[in-house]
């Protein structure tokens, strides 16, 4: 793993590195490690999957939560609707 990250912890038990948005370098370390020369590929399998891009508002920068989000449910670990609280029953009364 890339030598001087902290790691933080998020949700149910998900521990991620810091910083939050990551260059294509670092990303590339972090999700396969001795591997990451292989990145440039790996990485346009993923985008033609639906990938989050990386972010022009930070200067190109990846949201590493997002991307790791995205990897869980390609790999049947979460579903979309797990994304949403459940709220309760319908209420069709004020």
């Amino acid at each position: 793993m890339a030598k001087g990250l902290d790691y933080r912890a998020f949700g149910r038990g998900l521990v991620i590195p810091t910083p939050l948005y990551v260059d294509d370098a670092l990303l590339a370390e972090i999700m396969l490690g001795e591997k990451a020369r292989h990145w440039d590929e790996v990485r346009r399998t993923f985008e033609r999957q639906g990938m989050p891009a990386a972010r022009p508002s930070v200067r190109g920068l990846y949201y590493l939560p997002a991307i790791i989000k995205f990897c869980d449910r390609r790999e049947g670990i979460t579903r979309m609707d797990e994304d949403y609280a459940e709220d309760g029953p319908d209420s069709f009364y004020p």
